[in-house]
């Protein structure tokens, strides 16, 4: 018989980590979470609103109306010392490895029935993404390097932008390994 672990709602602790950076709106969290941490960690519009919620509930972080140049309002949502007690708690448990889920790969798992040049445009394509990738870390690099220097966050984040960087060429190197030996047959 097998036996399922509870999963632990890392979405909380996403939402925790991005407040102990600084105070945020929820539109401010999402947009920082696709320019930093989107290289390895996603989380949805429909993941972090109902957690904000459920976190506030738990006193985890509170909330201040804000006037948005006086049209709408937004909450910003701030770290409490319970939150963060809760992240530093979570922080140096060992971390889960996750499923790799990758289309690509599928497809050329089954690449028998594919002909040689679908074979090949599949792999040019994500050799392309790959690209643009390493392009779009690079940037960001450069930016924490240039712009945020002598902050306290940056190193960390540059740790995470360098495995996203290695990553990417590694895959680009595998790309290359792929359409010559695909030459090659």
């Amino acid at each position: 018989m097998i036996t399922r672990m509870s999963r632990i709602n890392k979405t909380k602790y996403t939402i925790l980590g991005m407040l102990a950076i600084r105070p945020m709106s929820g539109y401010e969290m999402q947009s920082m979470i696709k320019k930093t941490i989107a290289n390895f960690w996603s989380e949805s519009a429909g993941q972090i609103y109902p957690n904000l919620a459920k976190s506030l509930k738990e006193k985890l972080i509170t909330a201040e109306d804000d006037s948005y140049n006086g049209k709408r309002k937004s909450k910003i949502y701030s770290l409490t010392e319970k939150g963060l007690k809760v992240l530093q708690d979570w922080l140096p448990k060992p971390a889960e490895r996750h499923q790799v889920r990758d289309e690509l790969l599928l497809k050329l798992f089954f690449g028998k029935n594919l002909s040689c040049e679908q074979y090949e445009k599949l792999i040019h394509k994500r050799k392309q993404s790959t690209e643009e990738k390493l392009e779009f870390l690079n940037s960001i690099k450069k930016h924490l390097q240039k712009e945020h220097k002598n902050e306290e966050d940056p190193p960390y984040w540059l740790i995470t932008i360098d495995h996203g960087l290695h990553m990417a060429k590694a895959e680009l190197e595998w790309c290359s390994e792929v359409l010559k030996n695909i030459k090659n047959k």
